[in-house]
């Protein structure tokens, strides 16, 4: 790439991202400049310049360590699985006694003390793995910040002050290129492949990013929904429709958090289960010292537990409920705009009411000291869709379409750093002999000013 072409490389005023140009190569990049990450740091005087002049070793030394953890996590599972699966074994098959205390146990009584510690030694370790992928060293956060390089015939995208490839392909070879779910800059390629060229990114640089680069490619840019700095692009909230154009996906799922609390539950009444065995049965006497001390910890477990039951009650409610599905004519949507909508709900089911409302709430996070709340307000309720009395045969589902209205006067989507306005489908349904339910389908609403082409 031509000096002459980096100069044609100008982000819009909002973004976040710097060209930069060393007279050789060009580069995009959303890492801030040393001077802005100075003034951050300013309080914490040489300690937070050292931190700043150093932060390519930080970065080395802290993607090392993520390798580590999940690595020794992994080491441990295997560990466990092993020795005392081997030991299951040995008691089962080749009537190996263990000592339990001291004492020879049982077959039976072995047999379940080995295999409840082995379900407590997978349940503990494979939520290190989760919860460290998804939480501590979660690939998207350790992207946040990236570079791409442009080169001539090669581009390269590095994680920030760090070799790490992301992503690399050769120009030439670049067929389109698109944003993905997540807000990051893909390439596919004239083989079918599918290579990402940026971390996450908000929609208005993912847009400009992504049409600069196929106009380095010469090739046509995208024509479609207009991209606004603050508003979600929502791609993840929709799919592919059978009568209308798209599906809107659920966020309100129960199964996942339900296995979150079975996997507390057993990590938690697992270890006090242990000590209260110790306790009652470990020795010739009940050791009450110990049976006292271990009460708070039972009655956490016994509330863990309701939970769970609880939880496990509304799986079942959900699942006897069976599916709904709302699908709408154009997404995003447009304020002081009207959309064909549809909803299908799946039997049998008999409910006295069945309803749709379009919902806004409000997202606030407060920061003080080095504590952050977050506040939610229900600010606006609209009724879209309402039909009473209805039965719901096996195998011929409700399906009903309906015009959604957008009011022009309310406030679109927006996402920001400490305040969100979200606007959600909720369908609200009245079953006959069960509870109530409600599905949540999150949706984007855009500026009235806009024309939605897509």
């Amino acid at each position: 790439m031509t000096n002459a072409s980096s100069k044609s490389l100008q982000p819009p005023g909002q973004s976040t991202l710097r060209v930069l140009d060393d007279g050789q190569l060009v580069s995009i990049t959303n890492m801030p400049t040393t001077e802005s990450l100075l003034d951050q740091v300013r309080i914490l005087g040489p300690v937070g310049e050292t931190l700043v002049k150093r932060a390519p070793a930080i970065a080395r030394a802290g993607s090392c360590l993520g390798s580590l953890w999940i690595g020794f996590g992994w080491a441990m599972l295997l560990l466990g699985v092993l020795f005392l699966g081997g030991m299951l074994v040995a008691t089962l098959l080749f009537n190996r006694p263990i000592d339990i205390n001291g004492k020879p146990a049982a077959n039976g009584d072995a047999a379940l003390f080995l295999g409840l510690f082995m379900a407590f030694w997978i349940a503990f370790f494979g939520l290190w793995i989760f919860a460290s992928r998804k939480a501590m060293f979660n690939r998207d956060r350790l992207d946040q910040q990236w570079r791409l390089v442009l080169g001539d015939d090669e581009w390269i995208a590095y994680r920030a002050h760090v070799n790490r490839v992301i992503g690399r392909v050769v120009s030439a070879d670049v067929d389109r290129i698109d944003l993905s779910t997540t807000g990051r800059v893909v390439a596919w390629l004239s083989s079918g492949n599918r290579v990402e060229l940026t971390g996450p990114l908000p929609p208005l640089d993912g847009s400009w990013l992504r049409d600069a680069l196929l106009k380095q490619l010469g090739k046509p840019m995208e024509s479609g929904v207009p991209v606004y700095p603050f508003v979600p692009r929502g791609d993840s909230y929709i799919g592919v429709g059978t009568i209308l154009r798209f599906r809107l996906k659920r966020c309100d799922s129960t199964w996942m958090g339900l296995l979150v609390l079975a996997g507390v539950n057993l990590f938690w009444n697992g270890i006090t289960g242990v000590f209260v065995w110790q306790a009652f049965w470990g020795e010739s006497k009940v050791q009450w010292t110990m049976a006292l001390f271990l009460i708070p910890f039972a009655l956490i477990g016994l509330v863990l537990m309701v939970a769970l039951a609880a939880g496990a009650y509304s799986v079942v409610i959900q699942s006897r409920i069976a599916s709904t599905i709302l699908e709408l004519a154009e997404f995003p949507l447009q304020a002081g705009a009207r959309c064909r909508a549809l909803v299908s709900q799946t039997g049998p089911l008999t409910l006295r009411r069945l309803r749709v409302r379009l919902v806004c709430d409000e997202e606030a996070t407060f920061g003080a000291g080095t504590t952050t709340r977050t506040e939610t307000k229900r600010v606006r309720e609209l009724e879209v869709f309402s039909q009473i009395d209805l039965s719901i045969a096996r195998r011929l589902p409700f399906t009903e379409t309906f015009d959604l209205d957008v009011p022009a006067a309310v406030m679109h989507s927006f996402e920001a750093a400490h305040n969100k306005i979200k606007w959600t489908l909720l369908v609200h349904g009245e079953p006959e002999g069960w509870p109530e339910f409600e599905r949540t389908f999150p949706v984007v609403i855009h500026p009235p000013t806009c024309v939605n082409e897509r």
